[in-house]
């Protein structure tokens, strides 16, 4: 019945829109104005000035003024506001009147006390004196009423008003005194539609009010096709409007509401002009959540009929009846229109600041429940049942539902226009969201300095406060804020900011982006370089938003759809967490090609900012303000640092691991005291990994090689198909030809590239099976897998697939190019190189072999330094891997060329061509030779056969160790030896004295046996495995060289 009854009440507020121009004419005043303001004081409705001599009887009731302080009826034949009554003639019937049973069921118990006096006047009817009948008219009139319709009518009661109704109900609140028993002129512009509706209901105390205003409500929610007269309409929203100054002037109101007002409102003073219904209704609706469920309900109707007609709404209408003129003047009242164009066309642009003030107010009453805004329930009422069925009114339920349901097939054109227009009234104004606004009370007061009393609209400042620091924000608030976040970057019009700084941009670079859904801001994206200094500041601050979550890329949500389902299911959403797990699966064969495109351009986006990166952001911002100060000139956070901060942040970590040294430039920001936190590094490690994937994902080397890439590798006949590393890999294959500024950054990568084997795509790839086999438990960082893969490689090549294998050759041939592509080698033996005076680089070169050659010079004396010893370990390992891998011609292993190519003549008929064949032929030969033919080469293999150094020295000391375990095993089973043939002769000796105790003796025996056999055993253990420990520490100083391939 409630829902009813505030439809009707929506519906009448539309009819009284036209109606009210006319009786503001024949009044000579404004509704609110003039001698009508007395009226309204009184209570009664204003009295009209119009006389008609052939009019002068009436249809109302007998006159008769029971009260001095009511202001004189209006003569001759008016409606209740003095306006001259509608044709009858002109309205049809409804076909489903008898509809209108429903609202007399509750009223019929009141109707008995009904204290209305019989007219006697004779009346003389509308249609009667228009020449014309109406088979409604005999249904509009009460009994009481009919009695005198054959009359000529002087001095009858509707002159007088009929009787009076006092109303007083609320006694915090001015008494209203009520013409015609407190209800519509019998005779007025209603009376048709009453005997259609409400036959059954009499008149007096707002019952027939209040029956049509129910059935306006039922047409507003599609439960009646029936519709109330444009002309009844106006009255009913006449009366009201002339009654909204007291709570009083509403009786159901007052009733319902008497005893709240009592309690909630003694002084109401305060209130005063906020919202229809006076001081004491304002306080009633401020206090709305402490009042009786009945008075909730009332207020809940007068609102719905003043959100559809503004005038109803007192305080607005006083308050902005000349905006009205001004900016909306062929607007009609009714459905919510005048509002919506005082906020939508003419908000920004109005001076009034009171009006403003109102308007905004009843926005904000009026958002939470989607009855309240008449448009949008009309626009959306088939997706409201499609979409949104057994979705309850309130809370903003129903509008959140039709928001997340835009994408669904059959939702109308209408209706997301109707959503859309909703939505940006929310994100310029929060406090219009009452979810959010509820949720994110706490986050908005100590984040945003929000004032609620604050009666002005934010604009979107609260909103973009709130994303700035969505980190310190509560759970219940990240939601709602991400809800509006989504939608702004779905749609530029609901972007006001973007859309103001870039109008410009957006008309010359991305003109076909009307349908948006997110393509504006993608293109906008693309086109950064070329975009005006205002558009991309603020455009680089919100890609650090859109990046936050893949929610708010509708370009990569779209695209990703699947592969979240498939990769990504279970991941958290924000913080970037979907997105890095879709990178993460970026080479999976699953992964579809829509996703793989748009990911990479996610990648090269945030390869521009460290800020544009989640989880680097989160992981660095206190290691890039305490290492990378300076480094960038945007320092405020509004311009994009080109890459500079990454670069920073990875050189430092490489100095942390004293890593800096030749080959990076002196102007590189390393701060000589770094310590990048763990969690930083773990972040960079992945950030590089994309890097090495595809050069264009880090911005640095991408700018300094952009030409030498296009060039080189992306043009010709067959250009390089960008991803796994494939544009790096050939930039350094022609590394000769590459610019200056090229050079230094490929060389500079490639060294980072070294930390870890995730950073060399192609080898992790072919490598996946290998490294999980051998490398399960190895330290993913620090080159720790890279040297788990070639020990292992030496020792077991057989279980190692040929792709792996020659990748890890390829590795090797770089490796001779410098020693710093080796983390291990880089890292213990560069200050040795420094020391020894070996040949410095420039930043753009590569050492070629020479300074890994100065260090072979002086091993021997790397080997008497404790302090170089971990230097000569590590040039020992190298140089059995370069062995292994050996390729003639290569810039270190170069000098064994011609006594490889004699020693090894018929290697290549014997064990064909395989990693690891030079080994055995080496191995072979110097199980012959003390030395290699060449001196030069002789003092490389020596490097490899020796087991100096600080690792393979505890090899030495473990094997020497493990010996002297084994001899002293060999004496142990020399003494258990003994001691078990002394117990079998005693125990062969027990048997021959006495066999008659065998069972005991045998038990014994069997004792006995079962501790030798288990020593036996136990010895036997030890034995074994000290002697495969020994083979395998002698097996990992691999050029300790014996005969066979291993």
């Amino acid at each position: 019945m409630l829902k009813r009854s505030l439809l009707s009440a929506s519906l009448l507020l539309i009819l009284v829109a036209g109606a009210i121009g006319q009786t503001n004419e024949q009044q000579g005043t404004g509704a609110a104005g003039g001698s009508d303001s007395a009226a309204v004081g009184s209570g009664d409705a204003p009295e009209s000035t119009k006389e008609n001599a052939s009019d002068s009887t009436v249809n109302g009731e007998t006159a008769q003024s029971t009260d001095t302080k009511v202001v004189p009826k209006p003569k001759g034949k008016v409606n209740a506001d003095g306006a001259q009554p509608a044709d009858a003639s002109n309205v049809a019937q409804s076909p489903k009147s008898v509809k209108a049973k429903q609202s007399t069921d509750t009223t019929d118990a009141a109707q008995t006390s009904e204290a209305t006096k019989p007219a006697t006047a004779n009346e003389t009817s509308k249609e009667k004196s228009q020449g014309t009948t109406s088979g409604a008219t005999t249904t509009a009139v009460t009994t009481q009423a009919q009695s005198g319709q054959n009359g000529s009518g002087n001095g009858d009661a509707e002159e007088e008003g009929g009787e009076e109704y006092r109303s007083d109900h609320v006694s915090v609140d001015k008494p209203i005194v009520l013409k015609w028993s407190g209800d519509l002129n019998p005779a007025g512009a209603c009376e048709v539609d009453k005997g259609v509706y409400c036959r059954n209901i009499k008149y007096g105390e707002q019952r027939v009010l209040r029956c049509l205003t129910m059935q306006m409500v039922r047409q507003w929610d599609g439960d009646d096709d029936g519709v109330i007269t444009a002309g009844c309409m106006e009255e009913m929203v006449t009366y009201k409007l002339h009654h909204t100054q007291s709570i009083n002037g509403d009786i159901e109101l007052a009733k319902a509401c008497s005893k709240d007002a009592e309690n909630l409102c003694q002084n109401p003073e305060r209130y005063q002009g906020s919202g229809q219904g006076g001081a004491v209704v304002a306080c009633l609706r401020v206090q709305e959540k402490s009042v009786s469920p009945g008075c909730q309900q009332e207020l809940f109707r007068i609102i719905r009929e003043a959100a559809y007609d503004f005038r109803l709404d007192a305080a607005l209408h006083a308050k902005c009846a000349d905006e009205v003129s001004k900016h909306c003047p062929k607007t009609p009242p009714g459905e919510g229109r005048v509002v919506e164009c005082l906020h939508k066309a003419a908000f920004h642009e109005m001076e009034n600041e009171e009006c403003k003030k109102e308007v905004l107010r009843q926005l904000r009453e009026t958002s939470g429940d989607i009855r309240l805004n008449h448009q949008l329930y009309q626009a959306c009422n088939y997706e409201m049942q499609k979409f949104c069925h057994g979705i309850q009114p309130g809370q903003q339920k129903m509008q959140i539902c039709l928001a997340e349901s835009r994408d669904e097939e059959g939702f109308s054109t209408k209706c997301n226009a109707a959503v859309v227009e909703l939505l940006s009234h929310l994100i310029e104004d929060v406090q219009e969201d009452e979810v959010l606004t509820e949720g994110c009370a706490e986050d908005l007061k100590t984040l945003c300095d929000f004032d609620e009393t604050n009666e002005n609209a934010d604009h979107g400042e609260l909103l973009a406060c709130l994303s700035k620091n969505k980190e310190k924000l509560h759970k219940s608030c990240i939601g709602e804020v991400s809800r509006l976040l989504e939608e702004q970057f779905r749609n530029i019009n609901l972007n006001p900011k973007l859309q103001g700084a870039c109008g410009t941009d957006i008309q010359t670079h991305c003109p076909d982006t009307v349908q948006d859904e997110g393509l504006t801001v993608e293109c906008l994206v693309k086109k950064r370089d070329n975009l005006t200094d205002a558009c991309g500041k603020l455009l680089f601050e919100q890609r650090i938003v859109r990046n936050q979550s893949i929610a708010y890329n509708m370009v990569l949500k779209k695209a990703c759809a699947k592969d979240q389902q498939t990769f990504c299911k279970n991941v958290e959403p924000g913080e970037g967490r979907v997105t890095q797990c879709l990178m993460q699966n970026f080479d999976d064969e699953k992964m579809t090609m829509n996703c793989k495109k748009a990911l990479s351009g996610l990648a090269k986006d945030e390869a521009e900012d460290y800020r544009l990166d989640p989880q680097l952001e989160k992981a660095c911002r206190a290691d890039a303000v305490a290492l990378c100060k300076g480094v960038c000139d945007a320092g405020d956070g509004k311009e994009s640092c080109d890459g500079k901060v990454i670069a920073c942040l990875e050189y430092n970590t490489l100095q942390e691991e004293g890593r800096m040294d030749v080959g990076v430039a002196d102007e590189d920001p390393v701060n000589p005291d770094s310590q990048v936190s763990e969690e930083c590094q773990r972040a960079l490690n992945f950030r590089t990994r994309m890097q090495a994937a595809d050069f264009r994902n880090n911005e640095v080397l991408a700018d300094a090689c952009h030409e030498d890439a296009q060039k080189l590798c992306l043009s010709g006949d067959n250009p390089v198909k960008p991803g796994m590393g494939r544009i790096f890999d050939c930039l350094f294959e022609r590394f000769p030809d590459l610019s200056e500024a090229c050079q230094a950054e490929e060389l500079k990568f490639k060294i980072v590239q070294s930390e870890s084997v995730q950073r060399l795509p192609h080898l992790f790839k072919v490598c996946q099976m290998e490294t999980a086999y051998f490398c399960s438990k190895v330290t993913p960082t620090g080159g720790h897998v890279l040297k788990c893969l070639e020990n292992n490689v030496e020792s077991s090549p057989g279980h190692y697939t040929p792709e792996c294998k020659a990748a890890l050759s390829n590795r090797a041939k770089n490796l001779q190019k410098d020693y710093r592509f080796d983390e291990g080698l880089h890292k213990h033996c560069k200050a040795v190189a420094k020391k020894y005076k070996c040949p410095a680089m420039k930043p753009q070169n590569m050492s070629n072999g020479k300074i890994f050659m100065c260090l072979v010079e002086h091993y021997n004396e790397l080997l008497d330094n404790q302090r170089d010893s971990r230097c000569a370990g590590e040039m020992s390992r190298v140089v059995r891997q370069l062995f292994f891998h050996y390729q003639k011609g290569a810039p270190v292993t170069n000098v064994c060329d011609a006594d490889l190519e004699t020693i090894c003549a018929t290697m290549e008929e014997k064990v064909g061509r395989h990693s690891g064949r030079y080994t055995r032929c080496l191995g072979d030969y110097l199980k012959k030779h003390e030395n290699m033919p060449s001196q030069q080469c002789d003092k490389l293999v020596a490097v490899g056969k020796s087991t100096g150094g600080t690792e393979n020295g505890q090899s030495i000391k473990n094997e020497q160790l493990l010996k002297q375990q084994i001899e002293a095993s060999k004496a142990q089973q020399k003494h258990i030896e003994d001691r078990l043939l002394s117990l079998s002769n005693q125990l062969k000796a027990a048997q021959d004295e006495n066999t008659a105790t065998s069972k005991e003796n045998a038990m014994d025996k069997n004792t006995l046996v079962g501790v030798v056999a288990l020593f036996g055993v136990l010895l036997l253990a030890a034995i074994v495995g000290a002697v495969w420990a020994v083979r395998k520490y002698l097996n990992k100083g691999y050029m300790v060289l014996k005969s066979g391939d291993v």
